[in-house]
């Protein structure tokens, strides 16, 4: 379970666009095409524009304590500050990169664009940190024994690797003087790279410790329960570029959009603009990988114990392989190896911007998740809403967005933009003290 939290949380210091665009401007353009299909619009002047590169990771949990020191000391990272060593833990980590991307004006009204994605959402909820700290210590912390684990919510895990290829059209539906509205539509084809899932349910036992070879030891006991494990290609036991791009499940999903601007002058930026969206509609389809998607009930007398003495290095995908090394205390009941479709992290999405004289603007922004089954089912985005105000003068451009994230509570973040290029977080004032979350982003456009 480490390996694959660490694999999604690794870049922590370098994120951009996930829930992350809530903060930039310039999100009105090829930039946020994701987001608001609505928003993409390639001026007469320019007649088109690209994305080179936008990097996004983010990590948040009800149970973090996360500050800008803790990006780099990734030692003990996992379950020292991200999921704690005692309370029930449930929040999101991934990443989002979007590649190249072009975007051109075919006609009066009309733009298209063609671009890449590649993402992995990791989420989680009701972790037990008690008993995911015993089984990652690399060096024991002094608890007390023996804790009793009581029967609770199921533990759940789910991690999703994905890419996408999506072609948009953004078409000016009606315009005065004054108005415009504009439509926005995103057609794509996406490769289920990989996953993994982890269920746990109706797990009740006892943790204590014992010496051996005079070392404290602790161990699992009297438990019993259920675990059910799915896994679906092998980029997260063994992540390179191979892996990554290789072709594996597709499906198509879509996007799409309105946007209205209002002109107080013309020839003047927008005074007022409004943003609506619904995106990733679809689904992910994935192919079971009979040796990693087994179900086990789970057996451990008082008599016996599982020992938890850092035996357990294994990457998330593979946890098969611990099951499999003690049949006598995890009994396998069945076998997966059917095709299965995980929902994408839908989303409606609202977006409000005001523009004041001398370049200053405020601008609010909603995001909520559209599907409400559990997440062993489905990816999931961070819901938000947050209010940015910004400066911007010809190239250079600054913002502050305050935002209430769901189990991370209020934080405080900052961007910075010149020409094409922007970076920032929405955390980042927050986490020099301490945050639920870490968060940042970095791209480059050229022609925006």
């Amino acid at each position: 379970m480490k390996k694959i939290f660490l694999y999604a949380l690794l870049c922590a210091g370098v994120q951009a666009f996930g829930q992350t665009n809530i903060s930039l401007p310039q999100e009105y353009g090829l930039a946020g095409l994701a987001s608001y299909p609505a928003g993409f619009q390639i001026s007469n002047e320019t007649g088109w524009s690209a994305n080179v590169l936008s990097v996004n990771v983010w990590t948040s949990s009800n149970t973090a304590s996360l500050s800008l020191s803790h990006i780099l000391a990734r030692e003990d990272f996992l379950r020292k500050n991200v999921l704690g060593f005692s309370d029930v833990s449930s929040g999101y980590a991934g990443f989002d990169v979007r590649g190249p991307a072009l975007g051109m004006r075919i006609g009066q009204g009309t733009s298209i664009a063609m671009s890449t994605r590649g993402r992995a959402f990791v989420n989680f909820s009701d972790l037990n940190g008690r008993l995911i700290s015993e089984i990652g210590e690399k060096v024991k912390v002094r608890h007390e024994y023996p804790y009793q684990i009581e029967l609770a919510d199921d533990m759940l895990v789910n991690t999703s690797v994905l890419t996408d290829v999506s072609l948009t059209i953004s078409q000016i539906l009606l315009e005065t003087d004054k108005h415009q509205l504009r439509g926005g539509l995103s057609v794509k084809y996406i490769n289920g790279v990989a996953n993994s899932s982890l269920e746990v349910s109706g797990l009740t036992g006892v943790i204590n410790t014992k010496k051996v070879n005079k070392k404290n030891v602790s161990y699992l006991s009297n438990a019993y329960g259920h675990v059910n494990t799915r896994t679906a290609g092998n980029l997260l036991a063994d992540f390179s570029l191979k892996n990554f791009f290789q072709p594996r499940k597709g499906t198509f999903g879509a996007d799409f959009g309105l946007s209205y601007e209002y002109f107080e002058n013309p020839g003047e930026p927008a005074r007022f603009s409004l943003m609506v969206s619904l995106t990733d509609l679809g689904n992910v389809r994935y192919r079971a990988d009979s040796t990693y998607s087994k179900s086990y009930d789970i057996g451990i007398s008082s008599d016996d114990g599982l020992n938890f003495n850092n035996n357990f290095d294994n990457s998330f995908s593979t946890t098969t392989e611990v099951f499999e090394k003690y049949p006598e205390f995890f009994s396998q009941t069945s076998v997966a190896t059917e095709s299965y479709k995980v929902g994408l992290p839908s989303m409606l999405r609202f977006k409000l911007n005001y523009m004041f004289k001398g370049g200053f603007n405020t601008m609010a922004d909603l995001a909520m998740n559209v599907r409400k089954t559990d997440i062993i089912k489905r990816a999931e985005n961070i819901a938000y809403v947050s209010i940015s105000p910004g400066w911007s003068k010809k190239h250079i451009g600054i913002s502050l967005p305050v935002s209430l994230q769901k189990f991370l509570g209020f934080s405080a973040g900052g961007s910075f933009r010149y020409k094409g290029f922007f970076i920032g977080s929405n955390s980042i004032l927050s986490a020099m003290i301490a945050s639920r979350q870490i968060d940042g982003y970095i791209g480059l456009l050229l022609n925006p």
